[in-house]
């Protein structure tokens, strides 16, 4: 009797132990949320939802009623933010990189939908434009230092519009909407800049806030096809351009500025040497040039004493 006391002790022991891990599994530590209130307060109507990998999913809508004005409420801090990085200017390391691409013009059929053109009537032709993206010219890896940016003139020559005292000329009236979502600290606001029938209004908006892509670059695109094909002048017809900003909503900084530019391009080409027997075809096609230029306002001298002590 006496040895079976011990032994029954023993189970009662080891199950408690047992129910005690178990009482661990089925505790769960209430999550810490931390609430961001923005420096610079802007009108956001923000949906949220988690989706099956935990991930928060945001959603921006504006009622019909509200759009213009907040589109007005978001360019009016958004532009004149933009321009500080030249009028004071801003002292940054800034990369810059870029992605180019050709497809086809969306044009709307009789039916007022849209759909895809054919670039032109000649199948050797259009496989041989769509070729050419695998050769374009890029400018990935062009930076200037924090210390570079010292220097006089370093940030207005570098960050579009080159040369200018102005990152934007644009005013509101030149937007077709702005929209601003804030997720924790990141804000993201996407501009986008009303299309125009009118190719001189296009032309005039884009030279107040890109580094202008003209006549020259694109037929430049088209050196590596120079033995087949030769190109004339082309018209181009801008739309669908924007600007996407990305700023600390603590601190109201820029941390990059995204500018895409789209271009609907008609123009004849001529074959030459093995495509000499296709003579001359219209061709029109979609060229997309996207820059993104990084800002980083982080000293590294600071960051290096500060690692130091």
């Amino acid at each position: 009797m006496k040895k079976k006391i011990p032994a029954i002790l023993s189970i009662v022991f080891i199950f408690a132990i047992l129910f005690s891990f178990a009482g661990c599994v089925f505790v769960e530590e209430e999550e810490e949320t931390t609430t961001y209130t923005a420096l610079s307060p802007l009108p956001t109507e923000i949906t949220s939802s988690i989706d099956e990998d935990r991930n928060i999913i945001t959603d921006t809508t504006y009622s019909p009623e509200n759009a213009a004005k907040n589109t007005v409420t978001i360019l009016e801090y958004a532009l004149p933010l933009m321009n500080e990085l030249k009028s004071e200017p801003v002292k940054a390391s800034v990369k810059m990189g870029q992605d180019k691409n050709i497809g086809k013009v969306t044009v709307i059929n009789e039916n007022g939908e849209e759909e895809s053109a054919p670039m032109s009537e000649n199948a050797v032709v259009n496989a041989a434009i769509t070729s050419l993206k695998d050769y374009m010219l890029k400018e990935d890896g062009k930076e200037i230092t924090y210390k570079d940016s010292l220097a006089d003139n370093a940030i207005k020559d570098f960050l579009p519009v080159s040369g200018e005292a102005s990152v934007i000329g644009l005013t509101p009236d030149d937007f077709e909407f702005a929209t601003c979502v804030d997720n924790g600290t990141e804000r993201v606001i996407t501009m986008m800049i009303k299309n125009d029938d009118v190719p001189s209004v296009m032309e005039e908006r884009i030279s107040k806030v890109y580094d202008k892509e003209d006549v020259d670059a694109i037929l430049k695109e088209f050196d590596s096809a120079s033995d087949y094909m030769t190109v004339g002048t082309p018209e181009l017809t801008y739309k669908n351009c924007s600007i996407v900003l990305k700023i600390d909503n603590q601190t109201d900084t820029i941390v990059s500025i995204e500018y895409f530019k789209s271009v609907d391009v008609s123009v004849e080409i001529t074959g030459v040497g093995s495509l000499s027997e296709i003579g001359k075809v219209p061709v029109q096609f979609n060229y997309t040039d996207k820059i993104i230029y990084t800002i980083d306002e982080t000293n590294p001298d600071e960051t290096t004493t500060l690692a130091e002590k």
